[in-house]
């Protein structure tokens, strides 16, 4: 089914082993920038709303109903192949993808945090009449709860994914 969904959309085909490694190559790059694209045009989106017309229009809440769609189904495909354990052959590496995995993490956390206030804020901004919105206590009371809360959920869900192979 994807073959001829590659051949009728592209116009190419993989023949051998090689030229079908380079194209799964090139659609995973693809699919990863337009994850990317679809985020940023959320979020293009929003400010554009937020800025020109004061309320969430038709075409934010489809782009973001895609990209919760799109990124589900990448979700859903890692997790049925496994591909989102690691493997570690000793201690050692297993303090190494540890210490990789808490970098990830507070990246994460940081990036989620931005951009959630920023979403939280304009959604503010849009749905609130008059201005009423939240004091400056009570938004950085809500960002410290979900940032702690986001960061250590994800710390804990990803150091589960490191398989301690040598205990088996």
């Amino acid at each position: 089914m994807m073959e001829k969904l590659t051949r009728f959309t592209f116009g190419v085909n993989g023949q051998d082993e090689y030229q079908q490694a380079e194209l799964g190559k090139i659609f995973n790059q693809a699919a990863v920038l337009g994850y990317w694209l679809l985020n940023v045009g959320v979020y293009v989106g929003l400010i554009s709303d937020g800025l020109l017309v004061h309320h969430i229009t038709i075409g934010t809440i489809i782009l973001l109903i895609i990209t919760a769609i799109y990124a589900g189904f990448i979700n859903q495909k890692i997790r049925i192949n496994g591909l989102h354990q690691v493997e570690a052959a000793n201690e050692e590496e297993a303090r190494r993808l540890q210490r990789r995995i808490n970098w990830q993490v507070l990246f994460s956390t940081i990036t989620a945090s931005v951009w959630a206030f920023a979403g939280i804020e304009f959604a503010k901004y849009m749905l609130l009449p008059a201005r009423d919105n939240d004091d400056l206590h009570q938004t950085i009371v809500t960002m410290v709860v979900f940032t702690i809360t986001y960061g250590v959920l994800t710390w804990n869900y990803r150091r589960k994914q490191v398989i301690k192979a040598w205990q088996d």
